[in-house]
């Protein structure tokens, strides 16, 4: 399993941007293979497909850095991967 990209960097203030972003989650050892995705108080998480989009939530206790866990399902002897989130105003 791998995740591209491996990293976002997020805004949550005004129009800075951006303020969301999507991490595609692709498998090399075949068919069937499925995920789950960490849910992270601070981030909305939601997944479609292949898709993992983070959007970022306002306000200020929402800034930092986040790690969301992507977790492979039948697929073999794959590791659970790490999305680093970083989110400013």
């Amino acid at each position: 399993m791998s995740l591209s990209p491996a990293s976002l960097s997020l805004h949550n203030f005004g129009s800075n941007t951006p303020q969301s972003g999507t991490v595609t989650v692709s498998f090399t050892n075949g068919a069937g293979a499925t995920f789950t995705v960490s849910q992270v108080s601070g981030l909305t998480i939601s997944k479609s497909g292949n898709n993992i989009t983070i959007t970022s939530q306002s306000g200020g206790n929402n800034r930092g850095n986040y790690t969301v866990t992507v977790t492979p399902q039948n697929c073999g002897s794959a590791s659970a991967q790490s999305i680093a989130v970083s989110v400013a105003k």
